[in-house]
């Protein structure tokens, strides 16, 4: 297994913690310390705990299924967890978790791929990750998510340039003009991040420094 096919797995089953079945998740939720979580969340849902935890149910997962998947050794096994984990919620300047593996196939380089696909996961907020019919808000009760579609639907293209990422948008209502400016901040402080592992736990570079919004 090649390192991008180890960075490609990484990808393809990052959210997998998102679609377990009944008796994987019990199996699963066994191994997470939710005490704390509970305490802060006392009514929190199994849909909602699923969908804190679910980078750390797709390690899981992972780990469960590595056979299926053909994955030939223990180290690329860890790094597919690793990587896929680290799209959200991990320390990826911790050494022990993210360490630099040097392999007979070359080097790994743990933290700077889970920086690639924290920042990737990230800026999957446009109008094409979701079908048009999924834009139908009427049926939504919560705020936060008639919100979070809103601004998926008023994010009309992502590009990703050399020095850049480019929000295109048309807002929804005036109101999301608001909810936009928040969002790109919030991408911008995900890019701070990625770049500033890639720099100090690699030896590769995220050359995108800004987070831009342009009308369409």
């Amino acid at each position: 297994m090649q390192r991008n096919a180890i960075y490609i797995m990484s990808c393809y089953l990052h959210d997998i913690g998102m679609s377990l079945s009944r008796d994987n998740y019990e199996e699963f939720a066994k191994q997470i310390d939710l005490t704390e979580y509970m305490k802060e969340n006392p009514d929190a849902s199994e849909p909602a705990i699923i969908r804190d935890f679910h980078n750390e149910l797709s390690g899981m997962f992972i780990r469960k299924y590595k056979d299926l998947f053909d994955i030939p050794s223990e180290e690329f096994t860890y790094a597919i967890i690793q990587i896929s984990r680290g799209h959200r919620k991990v320390d990826l300047y911790d050494e022990k978790e993210y360490p630099i593996l040097h392999t007979e196939k070359g080097i790994i380089r743990t933290p700077f791929l889970g920086a690639l696909i924290r920042l990737a996961d990230e800026i999957d907020v446009g109008a094409e990750r979701n079908l048009e019919l999924l834009f139908d808000t009427s049926t939504l009760t919560e705020q936060k998510d008639i919100d979070a579609f809103g601004i998926n639907e008023s994010i009309r293209r992502v590009e990703v340039k050399e020095k850049e990422i480019i929000l295109y948008t048309k807002p929804k209502e005036e109101r999301f003009i608001e909810l936009l400016i928040q969002c790109a901040d919030k991408i911008q402080q995900t890019l701070d991040y990625c770049r500033d592992v890639s720099e100090k736990r690699s030896d590769l570079t995220i050359t995108q420094q800004k987070v831009l919004i342009k009308p369409v």
